[in-house]
Order: C-alpha cells, then sequence, then structure tokens
C-alpha cells in the first residue's frame, strides 16, 4: 500500500510534468519581427490566388467541390458545350426562323446535330466553332435540342406567335338610286368596281386579333373598326371617286399591325347623251320632224320635248 506521504510526492511530481507541457501561446510561440522578412515571398502566391478568385474561380471552386463530396460521383466535364446566338426563341406563324449558335470549350466539334420532332438534322456549318438551322413555315411550338456526340444541349423550345389573319369577309353593296340596281352582296372580294355614290358594308371574320383598323387613302390615320363578337368587325363608306383602303390587323404577340391594301374603282354617273336632227317635209314647208337617239348609263326613262315659237323679234309667242 502506498502512505500518505508518498501520494503527495507523486501529485507534485504530476503537477510539475503538467507545467512542463503547458500548451504555449501562438503569439510566444512565433516571432513576427524575425519573420517579417519573408513576407515577400508569398506577395507572388497570394497575388495568383487571388486572380484565380476573380477571373476563374471554377478553379479552386470545383476541386475543392470534389475534395469536400467524397461521398459523390462527379461526371467528366465535356470539352464543349454550345450557346445560342439567338436572344428570342419566337416566329410568326407560317414563317421560317434560322437558329444560329457557336460551341465554346477546349474542343471543337466537327459536326452538330438537332433534334426535333423525333427526327435529327445536320446543323449547318458557318465556321469552325459557328452552325445554323432554320425551321421552315412553322405552324405549332417546335421543342429541340442540339447535340455532338456525347455533349448536349438543354431542351428549348421555338414559340409561334399566332398572326392575326381575316378568315373570310362579306361584302355589300348599297347602289344609289339613279342606278336603279338592288343591293347585292359579295364575298371575299376586296376590289371594287362600283357606281359613283355606291354605299360599302363591310363584315370580316378573323382569327387571332385583338384589333381591327381601316385607313383610306385620302385619310391621315386608320380608324377602328366597330367589333361585334369575339372575331367579327364591321365598316361602311360611300365611294364617290377611285380610292383605296388598308387593313390593319393586330394582336398582343404582334402589336406591329400586319396590312392589307385593296382597290376600288368609281364609275362616273355620265350625262345622257341625246342626238337630234330636223326633218322638213318639201310638201309642206312649215312642218318640221325631230328624229334622233338618246343614251345613258342606266337607261332611258322619260324624254320630254320642250319647245317655244317665237316671233321675228325672238320673243316667245
Amino acid at each position: 500500500s502506498v502512505n500518505y506521504s508518498d501520494r503527495s510526492l507523486i501529485e507534485a511530481s504530476i503537477a510539475q510534468k503538467s507545467m512542463e507541457l503547458h500548451p504555449v501561446p501562438f503569439m510566444h510561440a512565433i516571432d513576427l519581427q524575425r519573420n517579417r522578412k519573408y513576407l515577400h515571398y508569398a506577395a507572388g502566391p497570394l497575388l495568383l490566388l487571388a486572380s484565380l478568385l476573380v477571373f476563374a474561380p471554377g478553379m479552386i471552386h470545383k476541386p475543392t467541390q470534389r475534395l469536400i463530396q467524397v461521398d459523390r460521383d462527379f461526371e467528366r466535364e465535356a470539352p464543349f458545350h454550345f450557346i445560342l446566338q439567338t436572344d428570342t426563341l419566337a416566329v410568326e406563324q407560317n414563317g421560317d426562323f434560322t437558329l444560329r449558335l457557336r460551341s465554346e470549350g477546349t474542343a471543337i466539334p466537327a459536326e452538330a446535330f438537332i433534334a426535333r420532332d423525333g427526327y435529327q438534322y445536320r446543323l449547318q456549318k458557318e465556321g469552325p466553332e459557328l452552325f445554323k438551322y432554320t425551321f421552315s413555315n412553322v405552324q405549332r411550338d417546335v421543342a429541340f435540342h442540339i447535340f455532338s456526340g456525347a455533349v448536349s444541349s438543354p431542351e428549348y423550345v421555338l414559340r409561334v406567335l399566332m398572326k392575326p389573319l381575316i378568315e373570310q369577309f362579306e361584302v355589300r353593296l348599297e347602289y344609289p338610286p339613279y342606278t336603279g340596281k338592288k343591293r347585292e352582296t359579295a364575298m371575299n372580294t376586296g376590289d371594287l368596281i362600283i357606281p359613283a355614290g355606291t354605299r360599302v358594308h363591310w363584315t370580316f371574320r378573323s382569327i387571332h386579333t385583338d384589333q381591327m383598323s381601316m385607313r383610306l387613302s385620302g385619310e391621315k390615320a386608320a380608324r377602328p373598326l366597330q367589333r361585334s363578337g369575339e372575331s367579327d368587325f364591321s365598316a361602311s363608306h360611300s365611294f364617290r371617286q377611285d380610292d383605296a383602303y388598308a387593313l390593319y390587323l393586330r394582336n398582343h404577340q404582334l402589336p406591329n399591325a400586319d396590312s392589307i391594301v385593296y382597290q376600288v374603282r368609281v364609275i362616273e354617273d355620265k350625262y345622257p347623251q341625246i342626238d337630234v336632227e330636223p326633218f322638213i317635209d318639201s310638201s309642206q314647208w312649215k312642218l318640221r320632224y325631230f328624229a334622233g337617239t338618246a343614251s345613258d348609263d342606266y337607261g332611258i326613262r322619260t324624254i320630254l320635248f320642250k319647245y317655244a315659237v317665237r316671233d321675228k323679234s325672238g320673243a316667245e309667242q
């Protein structure tokens, strides 16, 4: 057994060893004043590190992630990727759209393809890193992606902007009374040949149209057409001389109006033509006959013969 005096000696020995093993503070362990002369050797590596953090952070960030996330499998980074050169992937309905793109990376693909509608098409090469592809007569939205070998782009969608169109229209012609003609109706006839004074009534049926307006050749600004129903627009105008009218269609996707121009030819109402010749009966010199012809664009209804008898002084008798 250990007596009390031996135990005191052991505890004193342990305390002495503990004091010898006490941690030394960092500020006392390293003399910064003596090591300051070596700081200029660290300037180069520190400047390089700062440059990488600013201009190429991926060189530090990506390897660090691989070291930290040891339980994750990292795929090998592709040697290039595709960048679209087109800001907006949108085209008017029935229109053509040319897609331009370039490859960027440590390698240059010899060829590239587009996958759309279940088919693959080769892209046309415009330069070492430039490619293009034309979508023709686009009718609906088209999903596609670009690929070359194992490298593939994300999926993109070419959006179709629905074009405002006139599906059909009706033209009612209200002729002036002097023609004696009844009202007529024509379908899908924009160019007109009408008598002067005819009033024309239009009714248009449109699709994908939010607003429709008309401008006659003599007018400075277009006038909006009256809307009736979801897709019908109407207008009317009387024509007395040759003219032309333009129709403008708009919707929220295509606010810049598309236009259609038609011509109107007006037939002027000419005066009736009368040709008259007098004939004298040689046996009755006091008897005179008048014969001739009369004509008009829309026929002759009545002919009146007006005469006056004058004396030698010229006064009517």
